[in-house]
């Protein structure tokens, strides 16, 4: 979990505790019922939680705003279902993990039905190999064995995260949909790499990197990127990808599913400072996220262009350009028919549907299976799958925008990005899957 670096004691704290962190937002809570005040309570008096929300009560007496870390919300969504809710601090749970009967925690974990959160053995730096291994993974499979679930379940989770191994997995099911899949290289220097973003035509990623962290885009980036390569390789796997203009110019779409629903679609573009001049990639520091269902062009209809500007500006004078037309009509049909929303859902099912094929070969084995343990289905419960769109021009008379699978999401990935509207939204989502039985594989 992403903890504020000391308790959060005044709204001001607070604030700085939601700006300085990717992962934290603003809810607004109403006070309800019963249940709802008597949890929020407790959450209050926790120490421990202290580093990860605050409550506001200016409001009044029947609702307040809680500055938090968002899957927080995924707590107050189970209480409110009627589940009893507990907290356990990452270093506790991995004691009790570790020490198993002598743990004070032992008796408590024994007693849950359900694990959220991924434990990080190593929170100071890039993720090892496998989060759980030796003592600790024996524990989890006893634990499994008991029937208590465990989620995101760490070796899918380990699986989304090897980027590069995954660009291959879904490369044929990527252009058999009709995309465009990536053709990786991996790195094996610090010349090569250096030649790559000296270039202006390749970008640089490391294994398990994530929203941006380990991921070398320009020249400005080559003393990080040779730093750090100096420091993981070859430990670490770093590969390199052709720069796609258009995750500027006509932005990504992120997908969420739980138990096969789709929950939201979140069109997101990086966008200028106060300045809308454009100044570099390095220049687009703000990223803006709008709901797009019902809102996308058919991609085979968009036009190309060279030049960013303001989602806006183009809104405005080049309407033809845009992947996301916040001002365009609902559900424009393409020249096959369809919206650019169901082109964009008929290429994702496809790409889902393999996801979760290969989160059953990871457990059942090619030559196994029967050896599945069912409750321990990860990508079943939540997936986010980052789609965007790329200029194919492989053969000059066909050239077109197709789409192009940016990043699939572990279990643990961002969800408040999107705005107040919609901030119940993937939670409520998740506790409906679970009620559905999203985690019995």
């Amino acid at each position: 979990m992403q903890a504020a670096k000391k308790p959060l004691k005044n709204l001001k704290s607070a604030d700085e505790a939601v700006v300085g962190n990717f992962y934290w937002c603003i809810i607004q809570w109403d006070l309800v019922s019963p249940r709802r005040v008597q949890f929020l309570r407790l959450l209050e008096r926790s120490t421990t939680l202290q580093h990860y929300m605050w409550v506001d009560h200016s409001l009044g007496l029947k609702r307040c705003d809680i500055y938090l870390f968002e899957w927080i919300t995924l707590a107050l969504e189970l209480n409110d279902a009627g589940v009893q809710v507990a907290f356990i601090d990452n270093d506790d749970f991995l004691e009790c993990l570790e020490k198993r009967e002598l743990s004070k925690y032992w008796g408590l974990l024994r007693s849950i039905d359900l694990v959220i959160g991924r434990a990080d053995l190593h929170p100071s730096s890039i993720p090892p190999q496998n989060i759980y291994s030796g003592n600790l993974r024996e524990t989890i499979k006893i634990l499994t064995a008991m029937g208590i679930r465990i989620w995101p379940e760490s070796e899918v989770d380990h699986f989304t995260r090897k980027k590069f191994a995954l660009h291959g997995l879904l490369a044929p099911i990527i252009e058999k949909a009709g995309g465009l899949a990536e053709a990786p290289v991996r790195v094996t220097s610090t010349t090569q790499g250096q030649t790559f973003l000296e270039s202006g035509e390749w970008i640089i990623k490391m294994e398990y990197s994530d929203e941006g962290k380990y991921v070398y885009r320009t020249t400005d980036s080559v003393e990080k990127f040779v730093k750090d390569f100096k420091s993981y390789h070859p430990a670490r796997l770093f590969y390199a990808i052709r720069y796609n203009p258009a995750l500027i110019l006509r932005g990504e779409v992120r997908v969420y599913i739980a138990f096969g629903e789709l929950l939201q679609m979140v069109h997101t573009q990086p966008q200028p400072g106060l300045d809308e001049y454009y100044k570099g990639p390095d220049h687009w520091k703000l990223t803006s996220a709008e709901h797009c269902y019902g809102f996308l062009t058919p991609v085979e209809e968009i036009q190309p262009s060279y030049r960013p500007g303001p989602t806006s500006w183009e809104s405005q004078s080049n309407p033809e350009r845009l992947w996301y037309h916040r001002d365009g009509p609902v559900g424009r049909l393409g020249k096959n028919g369809k919206s650019g929303t169901d082109q964009l859902l008929d290429f994702i099912s496809k790409i889902y549907y393999r996801l979760i094929q290969l989160e059953d070969i990871l457990y059942r084995g090619v030559d196994h299976p029967t050896s599945f343990q069912p409750s321990i289905a990860s990508l079943r419960l939540l997936c986010r799958i980052d789609v965007g769109i790329i200029w194919d021009d492989r053969v000059p008379s066909e050239a077109r925008y197709r789409f192009i699978v940016n990043e699939v999401q572990e279990g643990m990935c961002g969800l408040m990005m999107m705005g107040k509207d919609s901030r119940g939204a993937i939670p409520k989502g998740i506790v409906q899957a679970l009620k559905r039985g999203a985690l019995l594989g």
